[in-house]
């Protein structure tokens, strides 16, 4: 499942990009995909995986958005009805353009999962307006 999201709706250099990860790493049990970064890193010149492994997740998730506009998550639990009931998530990615999910279940459990992410990105891009802290919460306020 996918939604396009407006560049302009998410200010992607104001994200708290460390509150992100978090949040989708304690709700969803996700796991950051930095591959494709690892990858472009171990062929520049002059840069080094080392510095690269040394960053918190949070820094690797701003990296990985400056250099591929994209942030990938992997192996995740979206949490069921039961205690140990739960639709395995298998990719959560946020795009400077969009936003998508793959479960291992029903569409509308995508459809939350890229509500709720859409959400948490938000929050952790909320910025001043008028004196008052913009949130989405379903609806613009």
């Amino acid at each position: 499942m996918l939604i396009n999201i407006d560049p302009k709706v998410l200010p992607y250099e104001d994200m708290d990009y460390e509150q992100f990860v978090d949040e989708m790493k304690k709700r969803y049990r996700l796991h950051l995909d930095t591959g494709e970064v690892e990858t472009i890193i171990a062929k520049s010149p002059g840069a080094s995986l080392h510095a690269f492994a040394s960053l918190s997740d949070g820094e690797k998730a701003k990296l990985s958005f400056s250099m591929t506009e994209r942030i990938k998550f992997i192996e995740g639990k979206f949490p069921g009805i039961g205690y140990d009931d739960y639709i395995t998530i298998h990719v959560m990615q946020l795009h400077s353009q969009n936003l998508g999910a793959k479960v291992h279940g029903p569409t509308n459990i995508a459809d939350l999962l890229i509500k709720e992410a859409f959400e948490l990105a938000w929050d952790a891009t909320s910025t001043p307006e008028n004196g008052k802290v913009k949130k989405f919460n379903g609806r613009w306020r």
